[in-house]
């Protein structure tokens, strides 16, 4: 087994609040809990002030806001000192467009075309050649003119002010202030280091004479590298792909070998010079060609492994073709939490929710379609620059020069066509192996007869090579239309069940059983190191506030109550009829998974409520992020206040019998996820502060630093055997101490748990549904893993009661165990009662003696 692979990695999420330094104190803990890796986010020069640090600002530089390279080299050296490696996340595809960044101020001033080579730049037949739309006005141009909000100004250097909006101006435009005043003979920045006020004052009122006419500022502005737009017009003009529909996120151009070396030369020495270990690529689906990256970021680079951050959509698998050890997760995150879901409670909850949309919305919920229509609406509301750009390309090759007859319009309906129906976030094609996308192509030709299409996709096998490039440019897009219509949008406004709303997968996705989730372990050992994840800065939800409001698919009728309950009680003053059910729904469902444990929040009004807004500006129904409905939102929130005062006032209600049973059962849920997490193949990876607790709602409040001063004196505790009997488990530690045993486990079996063969060992009886049992062997090792769920069906006070269930065994399975957690022996028969082992416990981990 490669010793460089992480056993064990915890994440970061660095800021100008937690720095590299910060890291370093926590290393002590770190190691305590057998930590290999430490993970952090991207470590580059970000924007000033960034809670990400995604928004990079130049390639060439640490970020200082971190502690800058004395900080970095720090942090390797104790980390090495502690037998710990680095894992960092890179950004490939995108920077921050902003006036930090270098090369984009750089831009802006000279208007230098070898700078706009970087950024991924489409030809648009709106838009001038070799000039950057600048889509950050308040209003529209002649809007902020009319109010008289724009003008020129000298402070220093001669700036363009859009509405306190200040832009350096292009020297061209400087130049022809210069000649207006009769100063030829100055330079450009003459203005400035002259010293003769006489000269200083002559520019002053040239441009106070073109400030105050309007066809002289229009001609300035022209001169500009830049086209000034409103923020809101981007949707329909751009000439730059963007991070998803992100106006300050600009896309790098990725199949440029000279641009893809010069952005990664910094990395390169990092590697080579501090020894950095893995790196995590960033939104691979970005990039042109995925599968060139990945072997010149292997062959170039020398990492010790490399983790991809890759969705994979229902069904998918990792393509072959990328050279990577694993992905970042998200496809066992949600696997997992598919497991603990009832679907039988689930179902009457959609059916419950169906009746409700078409009583109080006149709309029933259209699973089928809605991702379909959700793709279609954003597209024309924030993507129809970026398709014309894309048709154009195409038109240019597939019309004007091989003289096929489509209009720019069929070309255009194609492209959507072509994202309404692809089922995954991207293919895999590039001019080598052109096939994917060519099938696909025809195959969503075919089904909805459009005849671009179809011909694209014979176009793509005979010409490939010639205007291949204009058709390969849909991938990078495909994802962020995927990306934007789902996790964005379907995921806050279409609202049964929300919890299974997370980065791959959703409601909507059909039940993983347990022999497809073992299956899905098996097919996955061919990368050799995905993460095992259950919480990461991109999730929707904290893994324990999940596993709490996971619950509720065992309790439909109670659910229902509950929403009727907020509906008509007097203590939310009819307060739910000004909503959308599809935001009561929501509500209910973060309210009840929360409430019992508001404690473990540093402030859960503000959180919650902060998140309440932002899931219902996301899902575009009565308010959204740029058309902000002031009034509605307050509604919003007073519900969600309401609700949350009946949970804590009433808690004989439906609203709050349905929070305590999220809070008992769901932490018992997240006890079990844990379990999985560290006992199966992978790698175990932790997002900061999980291993105690992670109530987070979705960003900032995920970003929030961790007190680890806490987590030092917690993580000491003993496991408690009687732990079923205590109610809040997180408050005593049981997490966290079970967190640091489990590492030791996995580091004393990582051979097997990695390479052995796994098998479902399946129970009869009454409660076999509510026991996951896993067998690992490698000849004669054995290793069995039980995990309960569905505890509402088992739990009786402080046991559980597995009556009548049984697990019938091979003889390979059959001999003398250990139970890893007490270190007591048993004996495994054919014939196991599992009251016998699980009565105390909702997990069991036993080894077979050697």
């Amino acid at each position: 087994m490669n010793e460089n692979y992480p056993k064990l990695a915890y994440r970061f999420q660095l800021n100008n609040n937690f720095t590299f330094y910060d890291v370093i104190s926590t290393i002590p803990y770190l190691a305590n809990l057998g930590v290999t890796h430490i993970y952090v986010s991207p470590i580059l020069k970000a924007r000033s002030g960034s809670s990400h640090c995604y928004d990079i600002v130049d390639f060439r530089y640490v970020n200082e806001e971190l502690g800058g390279e004395e900080g970095l080299r720090e942090m390797v050296d104790r980390a090495r000192e502690n037998n710990m490696k680095i894992l960092i996340d890179i950004v490939p595809n995108h920077m921050a467009y902003s006036l930090e960044n270098t090369y984009i101020l750089d831009f802006i001033k000279t208007g230098n075309p070898d700078i706009l080579r970087l950024f991924d730049i489409k030809q648009s037949p709106l838009v001038m050649d070799g000039k950057l739309i600048f889509p950050f006005l308040s209003s529209p141009l002649n809007d902020l003119i009319n109010m008289g909000k724009v003008a020129i100004t000298l402070e220093g250097d001669i700036y363009l002010d859009f509405d306190g909006n200040k832009i350096p101006c292009s020297d061209r435009s400087k130049e022809w202030i210069i000649r207006r005043s009769g100063e030829e003979f100055l330079s450009v920045n003459a203005i400035f280091d002259n010293n003769d006020d006489f000269t200083k004052k002559r520019i002053e009122e040239i441009i106070h004479d073109v400030n105050g006419n309007r066809d002289l500022l229009n001609s300035f502005i022209d001169l500009q590298n830049i086209i000034p737009e409103w923020w809101q017009s981007s949707g329909k003009i751009l000439n730059y792909r963007r991070f998803f529909a992100v106006n300050d996120m600009i896309a790098l151009r990725s199949e440029d070998a000279t641009v893809i070396e010069s952005r990664h030369s910094t990395i390169r020495r990092l590697i080579e010079d501090y020894g950095i270990s893995g790196l995590r690529i960033d939104h691979l689906d970005g990039i042109h060609d995925p599968e060139s990256y990945l072997h010149f970021v292997q062959s170039e680079l020398h990492p010790e492994f490399i983790i991809v951050e890759k969705i994979l959509s229902e069904n998918e698998c990792l393509s072959n073709k990328l050279k990577t050890d694993g992905t970042t997760g998200y496809d066992f995150l949600w696997k997992v939490i598919s497991l603990f879901t009832d679907y039988e409670g689930l179902d009457e909850i959609k059916i419950n929710y169906n009746n409700d949309q078409g009583k109080y919305e006149q709309t029933k919920a259209d699973e089928e379609h809605l991702v379909y229509n959700l793709k279609d609406l954003f597209m024309n509301e924030e993507f129809a620059g970026d398709i014309l750009n894309l048709s154009w390309n195409i038109y240019e090759n597939l019309v004007l020069r091989d003289h096929y007859e489509f209009s720019i319009k069929q070309i255009e309906n194609a492209i959507k066509i072509y994202f309404k129906n692809l089922k995954k976030y991207r293919s895999y094609s590039n001019l080598n192996s052109i096939g994917e996308l060519s099938e696909d192509f025809t195959r969503i030709g075919l089904k909805t007869n459009d005849p671009v299409l179809v011909t694209a996709g014979e176009y793509l096998n005979h010409k490939h090579k010639m205007g291949a490039d204009a058709f390969l440019q849909l991938q990078e897009y495909s994802g962020a239309v995927m990306a934007k219509s789902v996790e964005d949008r379907a995921f806050f406004a279409y609202n049964p069940f929300v919890f299974l709303n997370e980065v791959g997968g959703s409601v909507w996705n059909s039940a993983v059983s347990n022999k497809n989730f073992i299956k899905f372990l098996n097919e996955r050992k061919k990368f050799t190191h995905s993460m095992n994840e259950t919480s990461t800065h991109d999730t929707k939800y904290g893994e324990d506030l999940r596993a709490s409001g996971i619950v509720i698919s065992e309790f439909p009728d109670l659910f229902r109550k509950a929403i009727e309950e907020a509906r008509n009680s007097y203590i939310t003053e009819g307060l739910a009829g000004r909503l959308r059910n599809e935001h009561l729904y929501y509500i209910v469902q973060m309210v009840v998974a929360s409430v019992k444990s508001r404690g473990l929040y540093k402030s859960y009004k503000d959180s919650l409520n902060s998140h309440i807004i932002k899931a219902v500006r996301e899902s575009g129904l009565k308010t959204g992020w740029k058309n902000i409905n002031v009034e509605y939102e307050k509604s919003c929130i007073e519900l969600t206040e309401k609700v949350v005062e009946f949970a804590e006032l009433k808690p004989s209600s439906n609203i709050g019998r349905l929070s305590q049973m999220c809070k008992e059962y769901g932490q018992l849920n997240s006890i079990s996820m844990l379990v999985l997490k560290f006992m199966l193949p992978g790698f175990t990876s932790n997002y900061q502060g999980s291993e105690n607790h992670n109530y987070h709602f979705t960003d900032p409040d995920n970003r929030i630093p961790v007190d680890y001063s806490l987590l030092k004196d917690q993580s000491d505790l003993d496991l408690k055997k009687d732990y079923l009997s205590i109610d809040s488990l997180y408050e005593n530690g049981f997490k966290l101490s079970l967190f640091r045993r489990l590492s030791q486990i996995r580091e004393e079996n990582l051979s097997l748990i990695n390479e052995g063969d796994l098998s479902l060992l399946e129970t009869q009886g009454e409660g076999s549904s509510s026991v996951i049992i896993i067998g690992i062997r490698k000849k004669n090792r054995r290793l069995i893993i039980f995990t309960g769920r569905y505890f509402s069906k088992i739990k009786e006070g402080s046991a559980l009661n597995y009556s009548n269930t049984f697990l019938s065994l091979n003889k390979e399975w059959q001999g003398k165990y250990t139970d890893l957690l007490s270190n007591s022996s048993l004996e495994i028969r054919e014939k196991v009662n599992i009251s016998d082992l699980m009565k105390h416990n909702s997990f069991l981990i036993i080894k077979a003696d050697d």
